[in-house]
């Protein structure tokens, strides 16, 4: 929130002092001839509105690959620029904030992605000053974009979130973590897909850590152990409850009380797309009652179903509420026009995967899932 001025004067501080070099000119060192000096004399843009610079790591960068890595001061208060903010982002700040975007050869990206960070905590003095930082401006966009609905925003999500990792990629260190953390039974009783959810999460989640001294928007690793969570959920007590109908060749009959239909419909195959998780949670909360004598069939249909598991309380009386936490705390405002920070991500993972002796939600949804 510092004054356009102060923040140009403060990132000409940053490159000098690390001794990068700048321009056209290869030969032209920061250190000899400062960003601020540059800008004043520029006559290619109103330095009062916009400054930018192309910065190098070595002489010898530009040579090899042509490009280096272009930082754009914008200042947002002035009468072009304040439209072009993210809602994301003007929901954290209390006005309209000052940014900087950085554009660079796909090369460096690993070290734009660190200049970004470190110049992030130079600006903040560790965290006294509010500094959002986003690594990945398509999560963006996506979340502040208003013309998209919940499904088509979480499709893009999903997209963008996917293109954290490589394709293929394998991880052995991190898988071993993962298992010993959750142990070799609930490891292996998670489906491939789950497996990779939670790795790509916390390859992203390490990507960010270093970061998280300032304000970091975080959506991207949550939208994937989201994906985790839901992909659980549905293979161990959705596509079972389907399974169990089916088998007892009996249905669901229906009735004048639609607080299950869309658990109903799921069962009965009318509904082929699952139901979302906070959609599934909303439903299970229905059964959390002392007094089952008034459920709907599908109600008393899914209390059969789960005394075939190994612990029918914790889904009936426990869970719905931990899913609707999830939906509530972490899911949702990673997808829509909100920050979600780091330390929400952080506290998110321990919730999934547990922490200091405590079981973590997903090896207790495993678990409490298996048949008697």
């Amino acid at each position: 929130m510092d004054s356009f001025a102060t923040l140009r004067d403060k990132v000409s501080a940053y490159f000098s002092n690390l001794g990068f070099y700048v321009g056209e000119d290869h030969e032209d060192e920061l250190r000899e001839n400062p960003l601020i000096k540059r800008w004043r004399r520029d006559n290619g843009c109103d330095w009062r509105l916009q400054c930018a610079a192309i910065v190098y790591p070595t002489r010898s960068s530009a040579d090899m690959l042509g490009s280096g890595t272009l930082f754009t001061l914008h200042n947002n208060r002035s009468t072009r620029s304040a439209v072009l903010v993210p809602g994301a982002v003007t929901r954290f700040f209390s006005g309209t904030p000052n940014s900087i975007s950085v554009d660079t050869h796909h090369f460096w990206l690993g070290s734009a992605n660190w200049l970004a960070g470190d110049l992030a905590k130079y600006l903040s003095k560790e965290g006294k000053h509010a500094i959002l930082l986003s690594l990945d401006d398509t999560v963006t966009g996506v979340k502040s974009n208003p013309y998209l609905s919940d499904e088509e925003r979480l499709l893009a999500l999903d997209a963008a979130a996917n293109a954290y990792l490589p394709s293929p990629a394998s991880f052995p260190a991190l898988s071993s973590s993962l298992k010993s953390q959750l142990g070799m039974e609930v490891w292996t009783a998670l489906s491939r897909s789950t497996q990779e959810f939670l790795i790509s999460g916390i390859v992203a989640f390490d990507r960010l850590d270093g970061a998280s001294t300032v304000q970091l928007e975080a959506s991207g690793p949550a939208i994937l152990l989201s994906k985790a969570l839901e992909d659980t959920v549905v293979r161990r007590l959705m596509l079972p409850f389907r399974r169990f109908i089916a088998s007892s060749g009996t249905g669901i009959s229906s009735s004048g009380d639609g607080r299950l239909n869309k658990l109903r419909e799921y069962a009965l195959g009318g509904q082929n797309k699952k139901l979302e998780l906070g959609t599934f949670a909303s439903q299970l909360a229905h059964l959390a009652t002392g007094d089952t004598s008034n459920l709907p069939p599908a109600g008393v249909a899914y209390l059969a179903f789960i005394q075939t598991l190994s612990d029918p309380d914790f889904v009936q009386h426990e869970l719905a509420d931990q899913l609707l936490h999830v939906t509530r705390s972490f899911r949702n405002p990673a997808a829509h026009p909100e920050v979600l920070d780091f330390p929400q991500l952080h506290s998110y993972i321990r919730l999934l995967l547990g922490h200091s002796g405590a079981e973590g939600l997903l090896p207790r949804i495993v678990t409490a899932s298996k048949s008697k």
